[in-house]
């Protein structure tokens, strides 16, 4: 996945870094790195869980649901 790709989905489900970060369970940090042109990938669960986030592209009123799944500790379950 790229830096662009990530960006993408963020922005298409009108999330901020923090959100994203909360929701993958990283930092803020983290995602604003992905992010960067030549900045790190994502690893493991991560990079699995943006992947599964490319579902909630074509509808994005599940954002709402997103929010409700960082509640309970991020999209371990998706």
């Amino acid at each position: 996945m790229t830096s662009d790709e990530i960006k993408e989905i963020r922005n298409v489900l009108n999330l901020t870094q923090e959100e994203l970060a909360i929701i993958l369970g990283v930092t803020k940090t983290s995602v604003a790195r992905y992010e960067m042109k030549g900045g790190p990938k994502p690893q493991g669960d991560v990079a699995r869980k943006i992947a599964h986030l490319h579902v909630f592209i074509s509808e994005p009123s599940q954002k709402k649901q997103l929010i409700n799944m960082r509640v309970s500790g991020g999209v371990a379950s998706i």
